[in-house]
């Protein structure tokens, strides 16, 4: 900032005004005041305020999402808001490798709307990720603010792209039929093990999330109740298990199929102690990571002749809700699969034209009957 400013009065105007720059850009302001001498005390005292918050953006951010040294990933943690160490991780690299590069020169107060939608709109990525970082860059300005070191965050009014769902895939009733055939030759030649028959089995006949079947200990197999009971999951690619998406627990019926190779795979586990996990992935203590679970699953597909198109594994959950929203009130379903809201249950529900038709079935007598 330099130190020049000027006080003027406005034709007509009562109060003195004052104009002073920061780097190039030349402000103007109202002091407020009518007397010259209270003016200029004002706009001492403003512009001494003033240099104590101009801070570069880079100089803000630079332990931004810091694991172990972020104010503002400490805030999280002291909230007890959701915040994984993956998740802290990712947007840090969307900092060091987008937000830095464009606003890393920029003082925070001087950033403004145009420069964050020319930065957006000019970014050769997907309406998803420009939408991440803007949410990202929202997270750092209002910690900006929150210190008092902007008077707001300008980032809140710049408007999110919009984006189309993207289409889940589901499987058919016929591809999950070739998927887990009832020759148990043919089921080892798809999933080439009874481990990963049963995590597939149970993924498919529960809905769980990837993350919790990926957490199951041996000790959440209640086989005299045939059941899961689900209160963990996998939060990160570090293995870490911690508790469920909502903190909440729940338990699953399994079908006879599904315990018969559970109990199978339990037989030459080497690991079966209760607080061991079930399906775990290179090593027995470790659970698997999603990218494993998802070439198993695809080498699953090839060998099955299925083509992969769009599904991948979280389709079992997509596949679950929707066949069982035939047959089962949506309360039922939600304390299935977890869901807290009637919205998540519509989100996760891909009917065609078969499901459509079970849904109205109900309502042919009644037709037959007025009409």
């Amino acid at each position: 900032m330099k130190d020049e400013y000027g006080l003027y009065k406005r034709t007509g105007a009562k109060v003195w005004y004052f104009w002073y720059y920061e780097g190039q850009k030349r402000i103007t302001k109202s002091t407020g005041q009518r007397l010259k001498h209270e003016a200029k005390h004002f706009v001492d005292d403003y512009l001494k305020r003033a240099d104590q918050k101009q801070i570069l953006f880079k100089d803000f951010t630079k332990d931004f999402f810091l694991w172990d040294s972020c104010l503002w990933v400490k805030k999280q943690h002291a909230y007890k808001r959701p915040l994984s160490k993956m998740v802290a991780d990712s947007k840090r690299k969307m900092l060091e490798n987008h937000l830095l590069p464009a606003f890393g020169d920029y003082y925070l107060h001087l950033i403004t709307k145009a420069d964050i939608e020319n930065f957006l709109i000019s970014l050769d990525r997907s309406e998803q990720t420009k939408n991440h970082l803007l949410f990202t860059l929202r997270q750092i300005m209002r910690e900006a603010e929150d210190q008092g070191l902007i008077e707001h965050s300008i980032a809140e009014r710049v408007r999110p792209f919009p984006v189309k769902p993207k289409s889940r895939g589901i499987f058919t009733l016929d591809e999950l039929r070739v998927l887990f055939p009832e020759d148990e030759k043919e089921l080892l030649r798809i999933w080439w093990d009874r481990k990963h028959i049963a995590m597939f089995l149970v993924l498919a006949c529960t809905g769980i999330r990837s993350g919790e079947v990926r957490a199951l200990l041996w000790e959440d197999y209640l086989k005299e109740h045939k059941a899961l009971f689900i209160r963990r999951a996998v939060k990160d690619d570090a293995g870490t298990i911690g508790e469920t998406k909502t903190g909440e627990q729940r338990l699953c019926p399994l079908s006879d199929k599904t315990i018969a190779y559970i109990e199978k795979w339990q037989e030459i586990s080497p690991s079966t102690t209760q607080g061991s996990i079930i399906f775990y992935g290179a090593v027995p203590d470790k659970p698997y990571n999603k990218r494993s679970l998802c070439s198993i699953l695809y080498s699953g597909f090839k060998r099955a002749g299925i083509p992969r198109t769009d599904r991948t594994v979280h389709s079992f959950r997509h596949t679950f809700n929707t066949i069982f929203r035939n047959l089962l009130p949506d309360a039922v379903l939600r304390t299935l699969t977890g869901h807290k809201t009637e919205k998540m249950t519509n989100h996760y529900d891909s009917p065609g034209v078969e499901d459509y038709l079970q849904r109205i079935e109900p309502a042919r007598s009644a037709i037959e009957r007025i009409f």
